[in-house]
Formats: structure tokens, sequence, C-alpha cells
């Protein structure tokens, strides 16, 4: 059986191999990771940019729901309006419209 040590033969060589190999992992290492690098950072800011144009779109259709929902808000005020004007100046026409309304619910609701 050989004895390994620094100064000989079989266990310098090892040492020397493992030194070489590891120093050659280490340079593939580096070498990867240079080449991969800039194609990591184009994927980032893509997923960036792409992140920005979701919260663009995101932010401009909260705007228009908000307009949306002002608008229907202000119809129905407009309507409730019309309503009461129109209950106000004939009151018994709308007695009337409001009985056979309730009328033809209770038929269908009935039905079903």
């Amino acid at each position: 059986m050989q004895k390994i040590n620094d100064n000989g033969s079989l266990g310098g060589a090892f040492t020397r191999s493992v030194d070489s190999a590891t120093d050659s992992v280490h340079n593939a290492i580096d070498t990867a990771s240079e080449k991969t690098h800039p194609a990591v950072d184009s994927v980032a800011d893509g997923a960036h940019s792409a992140t920005d144009s979701i919260a663009g779109a995101a932010t401009h259709a909260a705007a228009a729901i908000d307009r949306k929902g002002e608008q229907i808000l202000d119809a129905q005020a407009q309507l409730v309006a019309s309503a009461r004007a129109y209950v106000h100046e004939k009151p018994l026409t709308a007695l009337g419209m409001a009985v056979g309304v309730g009328y033809v619910l209770n038929w269908l609701l009935r039905k079903n």
C-alpha cells in the first residue's frame, strides 16, 4: 500500500488533480453564469415590462368602471326624479299603474 503525502508522488498528484478539477468546475460555472446573465436580465426586464403594462391596463379599466358607475348613479337619480314628478303630476294614473304592475307580478310569481 502506498502512502499519500504532499511531497510524494501519489498523494501530491491526487491533490493536484483535485485542485485542477475544482478549478475547471469553477471556471465552467463562471463561464455559464456570464453567458446566462444577459438572458436572465432580458427575461427580468420583460417581466417588469409586462407587469407595468398590466398595471396600466388595470388602472385604465378601474377609471372606466368608475366613470360608468357615476353615469349609472346619475341615470338612477334622473329616473327617480322623473318618477317623482310623474307621481306628483298624475297621482291617480301612477297609483293605477302600480296596482296593475303589482297584479301582473303576483300572477307571474304564482304560476312558477
